[in-house]
């Protein structure tokens, strides 16, 4: 896997001559960021506000499956919805501050049932921002030449402050801060968003390319499934952390502060992989660095049930980078390379739609398996990365054609 490597940065070298809008990359790293100081917040410590609210470990793996449900009910034709538009800004602008009006609900909300509507309303309109602006992204990537990583890392550092000014300040908080802090991350993330940069679209794009690469056949492409599905397991891998990660290490004695710590350490190792995301697809190639990617996840998971103490955690959140970070970078310049740019926003999508269907079947599992098997449930998150790598393997049997697009053959 590691060898295939055949024109991998075909698409950024033809990026045509063209003029940046100003500030192109800052612009684009506000819109990660206002989505990323959200984050910080929401993954390790809104399952300890669904916890204050009462809800029992099922009902909250059920409540954190429910994004991931949303991706693969409508995120999809959403998001392929917004290659049809003038702009993608307009409409990820649009998605952002809808989602943020739906966050709101929460603080008249009580009891699992609405709790659970409104987080579905919630993600409905907040699921495909992150594919959007990624979409976006990548089309400066191939116009202007710009680099990925260096965009997208501000979203990762953002996250890391959020994650510590979350473990400092919120966990020895009343658990009520948790949603107030969330809330007002979104609010002022809805004015910030405003400076999404407008590109359009190409003016010499043709019929046939976006024929060929409708989303609907998108999804017969065996090649582009199979990586994208092995991506999305791979990412789906890290459910059990995601959801039950900050109450097992509670559960250990570890503070607030460790804790924040523990989380914002993977995001800094995400953040150095993103740094050198060029020189890797470059050396190592898109397939190289999924199958990386994948035997960081089997390592990770299958020592994290040792309880290897306070250092091991660090280490194994130190595994981020390649776990995540690298397997994000192989995906975005895989459907950079597979697609036409007017087509990336559906590519996003069809990539959206295949990780959400995983990680909300893993997320949703998760409550069960952590009510019953506790932290033994992370060698169960260790076969996923297997079953990711054996379809790693298969996709390469898979035709490419020569000018780095999958065969929809």
């Amino acid at each position: 896997m590691a060898g295939d490597n055949s024109n991998q940065t075909a698409p950024a070298t033809r990026a045509a001559a063209e003029t940046a809008p100003w500030l192109f990359g800052p612009r684009i790293s506000i819109a990660y960021c206002c989505v990323f100081a959200f984050a910080g917040m929401a993954l390790p410590y809104f399952p300890l506000w669904l916890q204050f609210k009462g809800l029992s470990e099922f009902q909250i793996g059920v409540v954190l499956s429910a994004p991931m449900v949303m991706r693969v009910l409508s995120s999809g034709p959403l998001i392929a919805y917004a290659d049809t538009r003038p702009d993608r800004a307009n409409f990820t602008i649009v998605m952002y501050i809808i989602a943020t009006l739906m966050m709101v609900l929460y603080a008249w909300t009580s009891g699992f049932w609405w709790i659970l509507a409104v987080t579905i309303a919630m993600n409905f309109f907040f699921n495909p921002v992150v594919p959007l602006v990624d979409a976006i992204a990548m089309s400066g990537v191939r116009r202007y030449g710009t680099n990925y990583g260096s965009i997208r890392i501000w979203g990762s550092v953002i996250f890391i402050i959020a994650n510590l000014a979350g473990g400092r300040y919120l966990l020895d908080a009343p658990p009520s801060y948790i949603l107030y802090a969330l809330i007002v991350s979104l609010a002022v993330g809805s004015v910030l968003i405003l400076t999404l940069p407008k590109i359009g679209k190409r003016r010499n794009i043709t019929n046939s390319e976006m024929d060929e690469f409708r989303f609907s056949k998108m999804l017969k492409m065996p090649r582009f499934i199979l990586v994208l599905l092995a991506a999305g397991i791979i990412q789906a891998s890290h459910a059990l952390v995601y959801s039950f990660g900050s109450i097992y290490w509670q559960k250990l004695g570890y503070s607030g502060l460790t804790i924040g710590i523990l989380w914002g350490l993977a995001v800094a190792a995400e953040v150095v992989l993103f740094q050198y995301g060029n020189w890797l697809i470059k050396n190592v190639g898109t397939m190289g660095l999924f199958a990386i990617g994948g035997f960081a996840a089997l390592l990770r998971w299958t020592i994290f049930p040792l309880d290897p103490g306070l250092i091991g955690f660090l280490l194994l959140q130190l595994l981020h980078g390649l776990t995540f970070g690298a397997v994000h970078i192989a995906t975005m310049y895989f459907i950079m390379e597979s697609v036409p740019e007017e087509r990336i926003a559906s590519a996003q999508g069809v990539g959206f739609v295949l990780a959400g269907l995983v990680m909300a079947i893993a997320v949703f599992s998760s409550g069960y398996i952590y009510q019953n098997f506790e932290v033994q449930g992370f060698w169960g998150m260790a076969m996923m990365a297997v079953l990711a790598l054996i379809l790693l393997k298969i996709a390469t049997h898979f035709p490419i054609k020569n000018n780095g697009e999958v065969d929809p053959g």
